[in-house]
């Protein structure tokens, strides 16, 4: 899934991808880590509240801009669950979660988030 907003089209800076907001980021690297969460369920995230949230430089900041920030949101979402093996869904839960990511390129110069954590309590 490519991380960001769109690709400018003005005259100067044409091509150039456009990022996402923070906010933003953060509402994505909750849906792909509680999808990526429980090997027996497949878990969506919606409704997502964030309640706290930390941005701090990481990195060479003569790099690309989308690799030089480490993210910390804490919030809430409605989780629902769905077992793997038999498909059937269980009732969906507000939960609270904690998330800790950083910005990445992939190998095509990509904006891509690497998760380092997730939680859900």
């Amino acid at each position: 899934m490519i991380k960001i907003k769109g690709v400018r089209l003005d005259k100067g800076r044409r091509g150039d991808l456009i990022e996402l907001d923070p906010k933003d980021k953060i509402l994505i690297a909750v849906k792909v880590g509680a999808s990526k969460y429980d090997q027996n369920f497949v878990i969506s995230a919606d409704q997502i509240k964030v309640g706290q949230m930390r941005m701090s430089p990481n990195g060479d900041k003569l790099k690309k801009l989308y690799q030089n920030n480490l993210y910390n949101a804490e919030g809430e979402a409605v989780f629902t669950y769905t077992r793997r093996t038999t498909g059937v869904m269980l009732e969906p839960k507000k939960k609270k979660f904690k998330v800790e990511f950083c910005d990445c390129l992939d190998h095509n110069g990509i904006p891509e988030f690497d998760i380092k954590s997730f939680e859900i309590t």
